[in-house]
């Protein structure tokens, strides 16, 4: 799992830009934004999947540097909506539901991890996604 900075540096390289100014431009938000994630080393997912979205790049790929880095393409999917980027929506939603409603904490890398294996079950059968709330909270209890 990639952190905060190496993540925005990708970023960065897609782009060809250089600054931290330049990069809050692009993910339309403060520059101070940037550089309280780099110090909190938090995840801004919102932010992540929303330029993934509009640059048609895989959210796995640019959190974990793993897979293709272009969405998956299919004659089904519209341009403007990929499924998959929704069911990754949904799942950090119901992550970040539950780890409010419970008061847990997890560092940032270790709850991207969590996501990123929720999101690879679900997707293998979206029938899960209902499940997930109860999941986090076994996982969580497992993992401390």
């Amino acid at each position: 799992m990639l952190n905060i900075s190496e993540i925005l540096e990708i970023v960065k390289k897609i782009e060809k830009i250089s600054k931290d100014t330049e990069l809050a431009d692009v993910l339309k938000v403060r520059q101070s934004l940037i550089t309280m994630w780099r110090k909190r080393e938090t995840v801004p997912y919102e932010n992540l999947l929303h330029y993934c979205e509009l640059r048609d790049i895989d959210p796995l790929w640019l959190l974990t540097g793993k897979g293709p880095k272009q969405r998956a393409k299919s004659p089904h999917t519209s341009t403007l909506r990929n499924p998959k980027l929704s069911l990754m929506k949904e799942v950090i939603e119901a992550v970040e539901e539950v780890f409010e409603r419970d008061r847990l904490c997890l560092s940032p890398e270790k709850k991207a991890q969590l996501i990123t294996l929720i999101y690879e079950e679900v997707s293998e059968d979206e029938k899960k996604l209902s499940l997930v709330g109860q999941k986090v909270g076994k996982l969580i209890k497992l993992a401390s």
